[in-house]
Protein backbone atom coordinates (compact mmCIF):
# COMPACT_ATOMS: atom_id res chain seq x y z
CA UNK A 1 0.00 0.00 0.00
CA UNK A 2 1.29 3.50 -0.87
CA UNK A 3 2.09 6.05 1.79
CA UNK A 4 -1.06 8.05 1.11
CA UNK A 5 -3.05 4.81 1.10
CA UNK A 6 -1.77 4.08 4.59
CA UNK A 7 -2.69 7.58 5.67
CA UNK A 8 -6.17 7.17 4.27
CA UNK A 9 -6.54 3.91 6.15
CA UNK A 10 -6.13 5.90 9.35
CA UNK A 11 -9.64 7.28 9.49
CA UNK A 12 -8.93 10.35 11.58
CA UNK A 13 -5.92 11.49 9.59
CA UNK A 14 -7.49 10.67 6.24
CA UNK A 15 -10.68 12.54 7.06
CA UNK A 16 -8.74 15.54 8.31
CA UNK A 17 -6.57 15.59 5.18
CA UNK A 18 -9.57 15.37 2.85
CA UNK A 19 -11.50 18.05 4.69
CA UNK A 20 -8.48 20.35 4.90
CA UNK A 21 -7.96 20.17 1.14
CA UNK A 22 -11.67 20.78 0.50
CA UNK A 23 -11.67 23.68 2.94
CA UNK A 24 -8.63 25.29 1.37
CA UNK A 25 -10.07 24.84 -2.11
CA UNK A 26 -13.36 26.42 -1.05
CA UNK A 27 -11.42 29.17 0.71
CA UNK A 28 -9.31 29.78 -2.39
CA UNK A 29 -12.41 30.14 -4.55
CA UNK A 30 -14.02 32.44 -1.99
CA UNK A 31 -10.96 34.66 -1.75
CA UNK A 32 -10.48 34.80 -5.51
CA UNK A 33 -14.18 35.53 -6.03
CA UNK A 34 -14.12 38.30 -3.44
CA UNK A 35 -11.06 39.94 -4.99
CA UNK A 36 -12.53 39.76 -8.49
CA UNK A 37 -15.80 41.38 -7.39
CA UNK A 38 -13.98 44.00 -5.34
CA UNK A 39 -11.69 44.85 -8.27
CA UNK A 40 -14.68 45.17 -10.59
CA UNK A 41 -16.56 47.41 -8.15
CA UNK A 42 -13.64 49.70 -7.35
CA UNK A 43 -11.79 49.76 -10.68
CA UNK A 44 -8.01 49.49 -11.19
CA UNK A 45 -7.10 52.88 -9.66
CA UNK A 46 -9.13 52.53 -6.43
CA UNK A 47 -8.20 48.86 -6.10
CA UNK A 48 -4.58 49.98 -6.39
CA UNK A 49 -5.06 52.00 -3.17
CA UNK A 50 -6.50 48.95 -1.43
CA UNK A 51 -3.54 46.92 -2.66
CA UNK A 52 -0.98 49.41 -1.34
CA UNK A 53 -2.60 49.48 2.12
CA UNK A 54 -2.79 45.68 2.12
CA UNK A 55 0.85 45.35 1.09
CA UNK A 56 2.13 47.68 3.78
CA UNK A 57 -0.35 46.24 6.27
CA UNK A 58 0.85 42.69 5.81
CA UNK A 59 4.42 43.83 6.31
CA UNK A 60 3.45 45.62 9.53
CA UNK A 61 1.45 42.58 10.68
CA UNK A 62 4.47 40.36 10.05
CA UNK A 63 6.41 42.51 12.51
CA UNK A 64 3.58 42.62 15.05
CA UNK A 65 2.63 38.93 14.90
CA UNK A 66 5.94 37.97 16.55
CA UNK A 67 6.05 34.64 14.67
CA UNK A 68 3.15 33.26 16.72
CA UNK A 69 1.35 31.81 13.69
CA UNK A 70 4.26 29.45 13.01
CA UNK A 71 5.18 28.59 16.59
CA UNK A 72 1.64 27.69 17.57
CA UNK A 73 1.73 24.88 15.00
CA UNK A 74 4.53 23.34 17.08
CA UNK A 75 2.59 23.23 20.36
CA UNK A 76 3.14 19.47 20.49
CA UNK A 77 6.84 20.18 21.07
CA UNK A 78 6.17 22.53 24.01
CA UNK A 79 6.27 21.45 27.67
CA UNK A 80 3.14 23.40 28.75
CA UNK A 81 1.16 23.91 25.56
CA UNK A 82 -1.82 25.75 27.11
CA UNK A 83 0.26 28.42 28.82
CA UNK A 84 2.43 28.84 25.74
CA UNK A 85 -0.62 29.16 23.47
CA UNK A 86 -2.13 31.79 25.78
CA UNK A 87 1.04 33.88 25.62
CA UNK A 88 0.98 33.64 21.83
CA UNK A 89 -2.70 34.68 21.78
CA UNK A 90 -2.06 37.83 23.82
CA UNK A 91 0.86 38.72 21.61
CA UNK A 92 -1.25 38.26 18.48
CA UNK A 93 -4.15 40.38 19.81
CA UNK A 94 -1.75 43.21 20.67
CA UNK A 95 -0.08 42.95 17.28
CA UNK A 96 -3.41 43.06 15.45
CA UNK A 97 -4.46 46.22 17.29
CA UNK A 98 -1.14 47.91 16.51
CA UNK A 99 -1.38 46.96 12.85
CA UNK A 100 -4.91 48.33 12.54
CA UNK A 101 -3.94 51.68 14.07
CA UNK A 102 -0.83 52.08 11.90
CA UNK A 103 -2.53 51.14 8.64
CA UNK A 104 -5.61 53.30 9.28
CA UNK A 105 -3.45 56.43 9.12
CA UNK A 106 -1.90 55.70 5.72
CA UNK A 107 -4.15 57.20 3.01
CA UNK A 108 -7.32 57.61 5.05
CA UNK A 109 -7.88 61.24 4.04
CA UNK A 110 -7.54 60.45 0.32
CA UNK A 111 -9.72 57.33 0.29
CA UNK A 112 -11.26 56.41 3.69
CA UNK A 113 -13.49 53.62 2.36
CA UNK A 114 -10.72 51.80 0.52
CA UNK A 115 -8.37 52.22 3.48
CA UNK A 116 -10.84 50.81 6.00
CA UNK A 117 -11.74 47.88 3.74
CA UNK A 118 -8.05 46.97 3.55
CA UNK A 119 -7.54 47.41 7.31
CA UNK A 120 -10.51 45.19 8.15
CA UNK A 121 -9.15 42.52 5.79
CA UNK A 122 -5.73 42.64 7.44
CA UNK A 123 -7.13 42.49 10.99
CA UNK A 124 -9.37 39.54 10.13
CA UNK A 125 -6.51 37.66 8.47
CA UNK A 126 -4.30 38.27 11.52
CA UNK A 127 -6.75 36.86 14.03
CA UNK A 128 -8.12 34.00 11.92
CA UNK A 129 -4.60 32.93 10.91
CA UNK A 130 -3.77 32.44 14.57
CA UNK A 131 -7.08 30.71 15.33
CA UNK A 132 -6.77 28.10 12.58
CA UNK A 133 -3.08 27.50 13.37
CA UNK A 134 -3.94 27.09 17.07
CA UNK A 135 -6.60 24.51 16.29
CA UNK A 136 -4.25 22.65 13.94
CA UNK A 137 -1.45 22.74 16.51
CA UNK A 138 -3.78 21.22 19.12
CA UNK A 139 -4.75 18.45 16.69
CA UNK A 140 -8.25 19.70 15.86
CA UNK A 141 -7.85 19.74 12.13
CA UNK A 142 -11.53 19.63 11.16
CA UNK A 143 -12.35 22.70 13.27
CA UNK A 144 -9.27 24.45 11.90
CA UNK A 145 -10.54 23.83 8.37
CA UNK A 146 -14.00 25.14 9.24
CA UNK A 147 -12.46 28.39 10.43
CA UNK A 148 -10.72 28.77 7.05
CA UNK A 149 -13.98 28.21 5.15
CA UNK A 150 -15.88 30.65 7.33
CA UNK A 151 -13.33 33.44 7.02
CA UNK A 152 -13.04 33.20 3.24
CA UNK A 153 -16.66 32.63 2.25
CA UNK A 154 -18.51 35.14 4.44
CA UNK A 155 -17.01 38.28 2.79
CA UNK A 156 -17.46 36.68 -0.65
CA UNK A 157 -21.13 35.97 0.03
CA UNK A 158 -21.65 39.51 1.30
CA UNK A 159 -20.04 41.25 -1.68
CA UNK A 160 -21.66 38.77 -4.07
CA UNK A 161 -25.13 39.51 -2.69
CA UNK A 162 -24.43 43.25 -2.81
CA UNK A 163 -23.29 43.02 -6.44
CA UNK A 164 -26.38 41.09 -7.48
CA UNK A 165 -28.55 43.72 -5.81
CA UNK A 166 -26.48 46.50 -7.45
CA UNK A 167 -25.72 47.84 -4.01
CA UNK A 168 -22.03 48.08 -3.19
CA UNK A 169 -21.29 49.16 0.37
CA UNK A 170 -17.78 49.47 1.76
CA UNK A 171 -19.21 49.54 5.28
CA UNK A 172 -20.94 46.21 4.71
CA UNK A 173 -17.67 44.66 3.52
CA UNK A 174 -15.92 45.92 6.65
CA UNK A 175 -18.62 44.43 8.90
CA UNK A 176 -18.27 41.04 7.20
CA UNK A 177 -14.53 40.95 7.97
CA UNK A 178 -14.99 42.18 11.52
CA UNK A 179 -17.51 39.39 12.15
CA UNK A 180 -14.95 36.77 11.07
CA UNK A 181 -12.39 38.43 13.34
CA UNK A 182 -14.65 38.18 16.40
CA UNK A 183 -15.57 34.56 15.70
CA UNK A 184 -11.88 33.71 15.20
CA UNK A 185 -11.13 34.85 18.75
CA UNK A 186 -13.82 32.80 20.50
CA UNK A 187 -12.11 29.39 20.82
CA UNK A 188 -8.56 30.47 21.75
CA UNK A 189 -9.91 33.04 24.24
CA UNK A 190 -12.20 30.49 25.89
CA UNK A 191 -9.35 27.98 26.23
CA UNK A 192 -6.69 30.39 27.47
CA UNK A 193 -4.79 29.67 30.68
CA UNK A 194 -6.35 32.00 33.29
CA UNK A 195 -3.10 32.04 35.26
CA UNK A 196 -1.30 33.89 32.45
CA UNK A 197 -1.74 37.65 32.73
CA UNK A 198 -1.98 39.78 29.61
CA UNK A 199 0.76 42.27 30.45
CA UNK A 200 2.96 39.98 32.52
CA UNK A 201 6.73 39.97 32.04
CA UNK A 202 6.52 36.20 31.57
CA UNK A 203 4.29 36.63 28.53
CA UNK A 204 6.56 39.05 26.73
CA UNK A 205 9.72 37.15 27.63
CA UNK A 206 8.36 34.53 25.23
CA UNK A 207 9.51 36.85 22.45
CA UNK A 208 13.11 35.86 23.13
CA UNK A 209 12.34 32.27 22.23
CA UNK A 210 10.40 33.28 19.11
CA UNK A 211 13.11 35.26 17.35
CA UNK A 212 13.79 32.69 14.63
CA UNK A 213 10.09 32.14 13.94
CA UNK A 214 9.47 35.88 13.97
CA UNK A 215 12.14 36.38 11.33
CA UNK A 216 10.82 33.47 9.25
CA UNK A 217 7.37 35.11 9.17
CA UNK A 218 8.88 38.51 8.32
CA UNK A 219 10.97 37.33 5.37
CA UNK A 220 8.15 36.35 2.96
CA UNK A 221 6.48 39.72 3.50
CA UNK A 222 9.33 41.55 1.82
CA UNK A 223 7.36 40.79 -1.33
CA UNK A 224 4.54 42.96 0.01
CA UNK A 225 6.76 45.97 -0.75
CA UNK A 226 6.32 45.32 -4.46
CA UNK A 227 3.08 47.29 -4.86
CA UNK A 228 4.31 50.37 -2.94
CA UNK A 229 7.65 50.27 -4.82
CA UNK A 230 5.81 49.99 -8.13
CA UNK A 231 3.64 52.94 -7.12
CA UNK A 232 6.76 55.13 -7.07
CA UNK A 233 7.46 54.62 -10.78
CA UNK A 234 4.08 53.87 -12.43
CA UNK A 235 0.52 55.17 -12.12
CA UNK A 236 -2.18 53.83 -9.78
CA UNK A 237 -3.90 51.88 -12.57
CA UNK A 238 -0.69 49.92 -13.27
CA UNK A 239 -0.33 49.21 -9.57
CA UNK A 240 -3.91 47.95 -9.60
CA UNK A 241 -3.13 45.57 -12.46
CA UNK A 242 -0.11 44.22 -10.61
CA UNK A 243 -2.04 43.96 -7.35
CA UNK A 244 -4.98 42.01 -8.74
CA UNK A 245 -2.59 39.63 -10.50
CA UNK A 246 -0.77 39.03 -7.21
CA UNK A 247 -3.88 38.74 -5.05
CA UNK A 248 -5.67 36.53 -7.54
CA UNK A 249 -2.80 34.04 -7.77
CA UNK A 250 -1.97 33.97 -4.05
CA UNK A 251 -4.83 31.56 -3.27
CA UNK A 252 -3.34 29.02 -5.69
CA UNK A 253 -0.68 28.12 -3.11
CA UNK A 254 -3.29 27.68 -0.37
CA UNK A 255 -4.07 24.10 -1.37
CA UNK A 256 -0.56 22.86 -0.77
CA UNK A 257 -0.47 25.05 2.32
CA UNK A 258 -3.39 22.95 3.60
CA UNK A 259 -1.23 19.83 3.44
CA UNK A 260 1.63 21.57 5.21
CA UNK A 261 -0.64 22.86 7.98
CA UNK A 262 -1.83 19.32 8.56
CA UNK A 263 1.59 17.67 8.40
CA UNK A 264 3.70 20.20 10.29
CA UNK A 265 2.22 19.34 13.72
CA UNK A 266 2.76 15.66 12.86
CA UNK A 267 6.38 16.37 11.89
CA UNK A 268 6.91 18.20 15.19
CA UNK A 269 5.60 15.17 17.12
CA UNK A 270 7.80 12.71 15.23
CA UNK A 271 11.18 14.44 15.13
CA UNK A 272 14.06 12.00 15.35
CA UNK A 273 11.99 9.01 14.13
CA UNK A 274 11.80 7.11 10.83
CA UNK A 275 8.22 8.32 10.38
CA UNK A 276 9.46 11.92 10.21
CA UNK A 277 11.41 11.25 7.01
CA UNK A 278 8.51 9.29 5.49
CA UNK A 279 6.10 12.16 6.13
CA UNK A 280 8.58 14.65 4.70
CA UNK A 281 9.12 12.72 1.46
CA UNK A 282 5.38 12.32 0.95
CA UNK A 283 4.91 16.04 1.53
CA UNK A 284 7.54 16.94 -1.09
CA UNK A 285 6.03 14.54 -3.63
CA UNK A 286 2.50 15.88 -3.20
CA UNK A 287 3.65 19.52 -3.31
CA UNK A 288 5.75 18.92 -6.44
CA UNK A 289 2.83 17.27 -8.23
CA UNK A 290 0.56 20.19 -7.41
CA UNK A 291 3.21 22.73 -8.42
CA UNK A 292 3.70 21.03 -11.79
CA UNK A 293 -0.06 20.99 -12.39
CA UNK A 294 -0.20 24.74 -11.72
CA UNK A 295 2.63 25.50 -14.15
CA UNK A 296 1.07 23.40 -16.92
CA UNK A 297 -2.34 25.03 -16.51
CA UNK A 298 -1.07 28.62 -16.17
CA UNK A 299 -2.39 29.76 -19.57
CA UNK A 300 -5.84 28.25 -19.03
CA UNK A 301 -6.17 29.74 -15.53
CA UNK A 302 -5.13 33.13 -16.92
CA UNK A 303 -7.80 33.02 -19.64
CA UNK A 304 -10.45 32.28 -17.02
CA UNK A 305 -9.19 35.04 -14.71
CA UNK A 306 -9.26 37.69 -17.44
CA UNK A 307 -12.71 36.57 -18.56
CA UNK A 308 -13.97 37.12 -15.01
CA UNK A 309 -12.10 40.38 -14.42
CA UNK A 310 -13.06 42.06 -17.68
CA UNK A 311 -11.25 43.79 -20.56
CA UNK A 312 -9.61 46.39 -18.30
CA UNK A 313 -7.26 43.65 -17.05
CA UNK A 314 -6.23 42.17 -20.42
CA UNK A 315 -2.82 43.88 -20.25
CA UNK A 316 -2.01 41.85 -17.11
CA UNK A 317 -2.10 38.52 -19.01
CA UNK A 318 1.64 37.72 -18.96
CA UNK A 319 1.99 38.99 -15.41
CA UNK A 320 -0.74 36.59 -14.23
CA UNK A 321 0.91 33.71 -16.10
CA UNK A 322 4.27 34.49 -14.48
CA UNK A 323 2.72 34.64 -11.03
CA UNK A 324 0.93 31.32 -11.51
CA UNK A 325 4.23 29.66 -12.46
CA UNK A 326 5.83 31.28 -9.41
CA UNK A 327 2.97 29.89 -7.28
CA UNK A 328 3.77 26.41 -8.57
CA UNK A 329 7.40 26.82 -7.54
CA UNK A 330 6.30 28.17 -4.16
CA UNK A 331 4.23 25.04 -3.57
CA UNK A 332 7.37 22.90 -3.60
CA UNK A 333 9.21 25.40 -1.39
CA UNK A 334 6.52 25.08 1.29
CA UNK A 335 7.30 21.40 1.77
CA UNK A 336 10.99 22.14 2.38
CA UNK A 337 10.07 25.04 4.66
CA UNK A 338 7.77 22.91 6.82
CA UNK A 339 10.57 20.41 7.49
CA UNK A 340 12.99 23.14 8.50
CA UNK A 341 10.45 24.79 10.81
CA UNK A 342 9.47 21.48 12.41
CA UNK A 343 13.16 20.87 13.10
CA UNK A 344 13.44 24.26 14.77
CA UNK A 345 15.58 25.82 11.99
CA UNK A 346 13.42 28.91 11.57
CA UNK A 347 16.42 31.23 11.20
CA UNK A 348 17.57 29.28 8.12
CA UNK A 349 14.13 29.74 6.55
CA UNK A 350 14.23 33.45 7.35
CA UNK A 351 17.59 34.00 5.64
CA UNK A 352 16.70 32.07 2.49
CA UNK A 353 13.21 33.46 2.00
CA UNK A 354 14.37 36.97 2.90
CA UNK A 355 17.22 36.84 0.40
CA UNK A 356 15.02 35.49 -2.40
CA UNK A 357 12.27 38.03 -1.73
CA UNK A 358 14.75 40.91 -1.61
CA UNK A 359 16.29 39.89 -4.93
CA UNK A 360 12.79 39.60 -6.39
CA UNK A 361 11.97 43.13 -5.21
CA UNK A 362 15.18 44.48 -6.73
CA UNK A 363 14.45 42.60 -9.97
CA UNK A 364 11.00 44.19 -10.12
CA UNK A 365 12.44 47.71 -9.98
CA UNK A 366 15.17 46.95 -12.52
CA UNK A 367 12.78 45.25 -14.93
CA UNK A 368 10.28 48.12 -14.83
CA UNK A 369 13.09 50.62 -15.37
CA UNK A 370 14.63 48.75 -18.33
CA UNK A 371 11.76 46.94 -20.03
CA UNK A 372 8.56 48.34 -18.58
CA UNK A 373 5.45 46.54 -17.35
CA UNK A 374 5.32 43.91 -20.17
CA UNK A 375 8.40 42.15 -18.70
CA UNK A 376 7.35 42.28 -15.08
CA UNK A 377 6.28 38.60 -15.14
CA UNK A 378 9.96 37.60 -14.85
CA UNK A 379 10.32 39.06 -11.34
CA UNK A 380 8.18 36.58 -9.31
CA UNK A 381 9.76 33.61 -11.11
CA UNK A 382 13.28 34.81 -10.27
CA UNK A 383 12.39 35.25 -6.59
CA UNK A 384 10.69 31.86 -6.22
CA UNK A 385 13.49 30.03 -8.06
CA UNK A 386 16.09 31.38 -5.61
CA UNK A 387 13.90 30.49 -2.61
CA UNK A 388 13.16 26.98 -3.87
CA UNK A 389 16.83 26.15 -4.51
CA UNK A 390 17.93 27.53 -1.15
CA UNK A 391 15.26 25.73 0.88
CA UNK A 392 15.78 22.44 -0.97
CA UNK A 393 19.51 22.57 -0.32
CA UNK A 394 19.08 23.28 3.40
CA UNK A 395 16.20 20.86 3.98
CA UNK A 396 18.03 17.95 2.38
CA UNK A 397 21.43 18.62 3.95
CA UNK A 398 22.66 16.19 6.61
CA UNK A 399 22.02 17.54 10.09
CA UNK A 400 22.37 16.30 13.64
CA UNK A 401 19.23 15.61 15.62
CA UNK A 402 17.69 18.91 16.86
CA UNK A 403 16.88 19.36 20.56
CA UNK A 404 13.24 19.19 21.59
CA UNK A 405 12.80 22.86 22.44
CA UNK A 406 15.19 24.53 20.00
CA UNK A 407 13.83 27.84 18.72
CA UNK A 408 16.61 28.80 16.32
Amino acid sequence: MSFFGKLWAQKRFGSALAFRVIARFAGSLGQAGFLILLARELGPAEFGIVAIVLSVGYIVSAFTSFGTGVRVLRLAAETDSQRTATKFLYMRITGTALTAVICSTMVFAASPTSTLIAVSMIASDQVVDYAQAYLAGTNRQIKSSLVVIFQRLIPFMVIGSASLASFFSGELIMISFLSTLICGLLIPLRERAKSVRYWSKDTWSELKGSTGYWMSSLAPNIGQLQAPALGLVVDAASVGLFAIAARLTNPLSILVGALQTLLMPELARRRGTARFRTLYRASVSASAAYGLALCLSAWLITDIAILLLGRDYESARWLIIGMIIASGMSAVSQAFQSKLLAEGRAAVVAWIVGTGSSIGLAALVVIVALGGMPWLWVSPIVAQAIIAVGLASSANAALPRVGRHSNH
